[in-house]
């Protein structure tokens, strides 16, 4: 039988290559092993983000490498099979194929040669693919665009009930910092009528929570056109919005500086179906860092902004991540940044490091003069500040009525799962007691994973984390 096993790693439009390469997979008869030791192909979806990113995808093709059985084949994909292809091929003489991740379709192919010549003991042939247009020197050009795969969604983890769904690739906004350009190509919207089909088969299928994700999402439609080019992202959410069925969308991964605040009235008018959920990575508060980093807006500009969205949707949420150590960063812009997120006050933050990227304008800037453990203090000193306003902030959803999406059975009547302001992986859980629970003829031994039921907040809990109950308790 043949069998294979995938490894995910990086963000969840990585995951969603990786569906798009397990659905290939099947349809050549292959199934799913548990354990990477039974599988006749493994393949390592990597991440090439940042260094320690690439790193642990290292890791883990050599850990998976030393527990394949004989006769079978390793595959290296994903964003660093992208970036480093040419290094690859020639120095990880283990990997049996290289498989970029601008033209997905190509793995079939590698999967039919392989039906050709049987197990990899009867081949040293190594292949790239999927790497997309070469320019003269061999180098992929920064703008390629990226070819569409036939499959776009992802489940959330081993969620029945929550998944992600890609609608673009690519980027056209020249952060000097980030490589995604580059490893991604430039912007390119998908093709609506598959996305609202993928939509429509997840929630036929029962799926409720649909998270819809690019590296930008505002940008969708940009790229088309003709009649086309009037779509735009408040046109799709429109096409989203007449939908028939049971389901919600949270809309992640939106560029600040593709912002117009007709989404959030376009949200507002429909709450039903879109989560005032709003993924706005600002990346810094310093005027001279955000001028640096080829951002278009000021901090005053980002701080209006969620000043305005508020106004409109008094129960958003709002998310985003900041970089600290970029080059030019001083004591000063440090604090500018403090005093932005004690202006703004964000229900989520994420921080991190600045990672030094090749291809990138700010590689070529001078470094800061700032140690990296002074960088990292700062980071838990700002962070704990930024968990004691997201714990206030978030306390004014204790106290009522959501919709709980169980996600793990912890025992004794205890389930762990996500309440609608919660994203997956990235923002708190919520612990839900049923052990008391009887609704009609419902009890705790009803309540299964994947169910979506009604509960009511009692507390917010290391800053992030909630208690409820079930309605009835």
């Amino acid at each position: 039988m043949k069998t294979y096993y995938i490894k995910n790693l990086g963000c969840s439009k990585n995951k969603t290559d990786g569906s798009a390469i397990e659905a290939m997979l099947v349809g050549k008869g292959y199934c799913k092993a548990k354990d990477p030791e039974q599988a006749s192909i493994i393949v390592v979806n990597t991440c090439g983000f940042i260094q320690s990113a690439r790193q642990q995808s290292i890791d883990a093709f050599f850990e998976l490498n030393s527990l394949k059985r004989k006769g079978a084949r390793i595959i290296l994909a994903g964003c660093l099979a992208q970036m480093f292809h040419d290094e690859i091929s020639e120095e990880l003489k283990e990997a049996d194929a290289i498989v970029g991740n601008f033209n997905l379709s190509e793995f079939s192919e590698l999967l039919d040669s392989y039906e050709d010549v049987g197990d990899s003991s009867r081949t040293s042939t190594k292949r790239v693919i999927g790497i997309g247009k070469q320019s003269g020197s061999g180098v992929r050009s920064r703008f390629d665009v990226h070819m569409q795969p036939d499959v776009i969604l992802a489940p959330v983890g081993d969620s029945p009930v929550s998944a992600y769904l890609k609608i673009a690739e690519g980027c056209n906004h020249m952060c000097s910092f980030c490589a995604i350009p580059g490893i991604r190509g430039r912007f390119r919207s998908f093709d609506k009528g598959l996305i609202l089909k993928s939509i429509r088969q997840a929630v036929d299928s029962g799926t409720h929570e649909i998270n819809m994700i690019a590296q930008d999402l505002l940008s969708y439609g940009s790229d088309f056109d003709g009649a086309s080019a009037q779509i735009g992202f408040v046109g799709l959410l429109s096409e989203i919005a007449g939908m028939e069925g049971d389901f919600v969308v949270r809309c992640l991964y939106m560029h600040p500086d593709s912002f117009n605040m007709d989404v959030v009235r376009f949200m507002g008018d429909h709450g039903d179906r879109f989560l005032p959920y709003f993924d706005l990575a600002f990346q810094h508060g310093s005027d001279r860092i955000l001028s640096l980093m080829n951002r278009k807006h000021s901090s005053s500009y980002y701080a209006k902004m969620v000043d305005d969205i508020r106004k409109v949707l008094p129960d958003s949420v709002i998310r985003s991540t900041f970089m600290l150590g970029f080059p030019g960063e001083t004591k000063t812009t440090i604090r500018e940044l403090r005093s932005f997120l004690g202006d703004v006050q964000l229900e989520y933050c994420g921080f991190f490091r600045y990672s030094k990227e090749d291809g990138t304008r700010a590689a070529g800037l001078k470094p800061t003069y700032l140690s990296g453990k002074l960088i990292d203090e700062e980071i838990e000193n700002i962070k704990a500040l930024c968990d004691e306003s997201s714990s206030l902030r978030l306390s004014r959803f204790c106290g009522r009525e959501f919709p709980f999406i169980v996600e793990e059975d912890a025992g004794d009547g205890v389930f762990l799962g996500r309440l609608p302001f919660q994203a997956p992986e990235v923002d708190g859980i919520c612990e839900a007691d049923f052990s008391n629970w009887c609704s009609g003829a419902a009890d705790v031994k009803s309540v299964r994973v994947g169910d979506v039921v009604r509960v009511r907040t009692a507390e917010c809990v290391n800053d992030y984390d909630f208690v409820a109950h079930p309605i009835g308790t």
